[in-house]
């Protein structure tokens, strides 16, 4: 029996540890230090040297494909037809997966949220925008609020932007801005509201962004999940650990899709651009 109560408490004092390293705020996301800032450099290398493989710009009716490679490592590139020049660059095959493996594990988020579930990743990518010309309100895994999470942790300083920051909608009701800065992400649920703030940055804004979730949640919950992990990244990896490639497929709506399960459309709204007031996590 005193095996058992010291794994126990040992269990417990492991996850109040990792929820004192993260704040809540308002509208059931968390700030959280980044505990590796060497990992975020390697981030930022690896994206700086992002060059175009000599491939064809693909375009079709739901956007543009582009492969890009740096190093021995491939990636793609997908530009949704959205009032944005936002851009998901994912890995492109295991190699690169590996790599944001190793940069999810060198900031140790799966010890930092082990209070949220039994930490698993799925899927990872940079974002990256410039311009958004309208907000696009929407949540990235509508009924698995507390089973899917996404890191988002910037690669540049926005401290000085006024706009181009985070939109959220709060518990009440009310639209909010939240402000990126170096050195913190934000992590949300999939129940989380929340849009681009429309603006012009002066130069390209980068991201990195992970998916996480609970590897212990049900059966449908991850089929939900998937299909925006298949959204999202070209290369993602499922409960069990297997790291899932999708294959080209055709012109027609998303370019890259396995032919086994196609993706599932986007849902989102829209809504006119709020009043900004002054502070961190803003209400509007």
């Amino acid at each position: 029996m005193a095996p058992a109560r010291s794994k126990a408490v040992s269990l417990e004092d492991r996850r109040a540890a990792s929820a004192s390293t993260v704040r809540p705020i308002d509208g059931g996301a968390f700030a959280a230090p980044i505990l590796a800032p060497e990992a975020m450099e390697v981030a930022r290398r690896m994206y700086n040297e992002l060059r175009p493989a000599e491939t064809p710009l693909l375009q079709t009716s739901s956007g543009q494909f582009q492969k890009l490679r740096s190093g021995d490592s491939d990636f793609c590139t997908a530009t949704p037809r959205w009032q944005s020049d936002i851009a998901w660059i994912s890995p492109l095959g295991e190699a690169s997966f590996r790599f944001f493996q190793a940069l999810f594990d060198r900031l140790q988020i799966a010890q930092q949220f082990a209070f949220l579930c039994e930490v698993c990743l799925f899927s990872a990518f940079f974002v990256r925008r410039r311009a958004a010309h309208k907000t696009n309100f929407h949540r990235d895994f509508p009924g698995n609020a507390k089973t899917v999470f996404t890191f988002m942790a910037p690669l540049h300083d926005m401290s000085r932007l006024s706009d181009c920051q985070l939109l959220c909608q709060d518990h009440r009701g009310r639209i909010r801005q939240y402000r990126y800065q170096l050195g913190q992400a934000i992590v949300f649920g999939g129940e989380f509201v929340h849009s681009t703030e429309t603006g012009v940055a002066p130069q390209p804004l980068a991201f990195l962004c992970f998916t996480f979730g609970d590897r212990r949640m049900l059966a449908h919950q991850w089929l939900m999940a998937e299909k925006t992990c298949r959204a999202q990244s070209f290369t993602y990896q499922n409960l069990t650990g297997r790291v899932v490639e999708l294959r080209p497929m055709g012109t027609e709506g998303f370019a890259w899709v396995d032919a086994a399960l196609p993706l599932a459309p986007r849902s989102a709204c829209s809504a006119p651009k709020p009043r900004v007031d002054s502070g961190e996590f803003r209400e509007m």
